[in-house]
């Protein structure tokens, strides 16, 4: 299955930008294990787990190290606050 959809993705910390832009798809990992974020995924929040967060896009994938976070998914658009 080709994912054409994307959706408004930002991930930083306090003092950093690790991504910001159109994703067709992210994967992290909460307490109940991994999961993935799509487009028109329901709105959702979420505390993550140390883990490797994975973003793919139009041009290819980038892996972000995480220690932790707090995730929400609301109306399109995906916030991980990380590392805090």
């Amino acid at each position: 299955m080709k994912l054409k959809e994307t959706f408004s993705l930002k991930i930083f910390s306090p003092f950093n930008t690790y991504f910001d832009g159109q994703a067709l798809a992210m994967s992290a990992e909460n307490g109940s294990g991994p999961f993935d974020i799509l487009a028109k995924h329901e709105d959702f929040l979420s505390i993550l787990v140390p883990c490797t967060v994975v973003v793919r896009t139009t041009q290819g994938r980038q892996e972000i190290p995480l220690e932790r976070g707090i995730l929400q998914v609301n109306n399109q658009a995906v916030w991980l606050f990380a590392n805090i």
